[in-house]
């Protein structure tokens, strides 16, 4: 195998060809991605199919899964800076998603009683703990990845990302094209199969914990630390600075309108346009066009400031749920719902690629992890706990029409206050 020499922040480091292809990030993100899409772009349909839920039922799920993964982020992605072992913590993680997801095939244990709901919200939230807890921890291990690669710009990190969204692609295909044919039992299949491929590829690519390690100056400068600062949460560090309270605002904004749109666009799909599974997928994955562009454009893209990308990413949410107003719902517009999903892409590839580079230049040494628990955290489970039940209760008394409305007007009032707000503190730069 060809090795290289290059340096980075932790001295002189050897890279093989194969790091230097940055194989590894890739086959991460593909795999993790198609694991964690096998069920997120159908729960709505899934919950409705499989358990017989109401809208308010499945936007509660949504809710308490959504608090769950907020605490699973928290909590696992400071474990793994604890610990500095993030490649165990990382299979703890996969493995416990697969054990408690795969209990719900067993339909039987979950019947006939009057606490069925109260046991299937448990298992779901049981799962969402260890499933999210995955994306922080992988984010952080890539930025590690591509520092230890030679100190390649950060813009280099959309470029990895791109093939989570080639997963999420094919993940809703398969799942749409699955669920045609054989019902919404092929979840079980598809999710058990997208697993195993993830540890084997946890196995093969995630960096040994030995090689993960922070530097010894790292440790270090923690144990100069001030005696009164020794008795803090690591977390409460993270949210210290201001400008990462600023920044954990607006991404709480833009996701409550990313969240209400995401959990019930599915069941709008099947039931409002009368799409099939396979049609509904294509319309939820068409937004995935202009995220992989966002992330192979990065260098080109990264050039706005990650302050502009958050105002571009909001004004095009903003766009995307007017269409969702104006746009009559029937099968005939199915082309036109293409292209407005191709916004959703748009928007979360901006915001992504400004809130992992933020997240990360705010972290104090040693906190990055959890500083990106934090961020994934504000996107999408914090928004999820809040606006979905909402948007059940809002479905239910008065249609999609009002929801999208709502939606639309809270959106477009956000990103005048973002505006403001960047403009007022100097963020924003013509």
């Amino acid at each position: 195998m060809t090795v290289i020499t290059s340096s980075s922040k932790t001295g002189t480091v050897s890279v093989s060809a194969y790091d230097t292809m940055l194989l590894g990030p890739k086959i991460l993100y593909f795999f993790a991605f198609l694991q964690q899409f096998s069920f997120y772009g159908f729960r709505s349909v899934f919950f409705k199919s499989y358990f017989l839920y109401s809208p308010f039922q499945t936007g509660t799920i949504y809710s308490a899964s959504a608090a769950a993964s907020f605490v699973g982020m928290a909590a696992w992605s400071n474990a793994a800076d604890s610990t500095r072992k993030p490649k165990m913590i990382f299979m703890i993680l996969v493995v416990g998603s697969l054990i408690t997801f795969m209990s719900l095939y067993f339909k039987s244990l979950f019947e006939g009683k009057s606490y069925s709901f109260l046991l299937v919200l448990s298992v779901i939230c049981l799962y969402s703990f260890f499933n999210f807890g995955m994306n922080p921890i992988l984010s952080h291990t890539v930025l590690e990845i591509l520092n230890e690669a030679g100190e390649v710009d950060k813009s280099i990190y959309g470029r990895q990302v791109v093939f989570g969204s080639f997963a999420y692609i094919i993940s809703n295909f398969c799942q749409g094209y699955a669920t045609d044919i054989f019902g919404i039992e092929s979840i079980f299949i598809i999710f058990l199969l997208s697993t195993l491929m993830l540890i084997f590829a946890v196995i093969y690519a995630f960096p040994s914990d030995t090689k993960t390690t922070t530097s010894t100056e790292k440790t270090l400068e923690s144990k100069k630390a001030k005696s009164d600062d020794l008795i803090v949460p690591p977390w409460w560090h993270v949210l210290r600075s201001p400008r990462f309270v600023l920044f954990l605002t607006v991404i709480f904004l833009t996701g409550c309108a990313r969240s209400i749109m995401s959990a019930f666009l599915p069941i709008y799909c099947k039931e409002n346009l009368k799409l099939t599974g396979l049609a509904s997928s294509l319309v939820l994955i068409s937004g995935v066009t202009l995220e992989m562009m966002s992330f192979a454009m990065a260098p080109m893209v990264s050039g706005l400031g990650p302050y502009w990308m958050l105002v571009m990413a909001q004004m095009i949410m903003a766009v995307r749920a007017w269409a969702y107003v104006y746009v009559p719902a029937n099968s005939s517009n199915f082309l036109v719902f293409l292209l407005i999903e191709l916004l959703k892409g748009a928007a979360f590839g901006l915001t992504h690629l400004a809130g992992v580079r933020i997240a990360r230049e705010s972290a104090p040494e040693g906190l990055e992890a959890t500083a990106q628990g934090f961020y994934e955290g504000f996107y999408a489970q914090i928004p999820a706990i809040i606006s979905v039940p909402l948007g059940g209760m809002a479905i239910v008394a008065f249609g999609f029409e009002r929801l999208f409305k709502y939606t639309a007007i809270g959106i477009s009032f956000s990103c005048a206050l973002v505006i403001f707000i960047f403009w007022q503190n100097g963020k924003l730069r013509i």
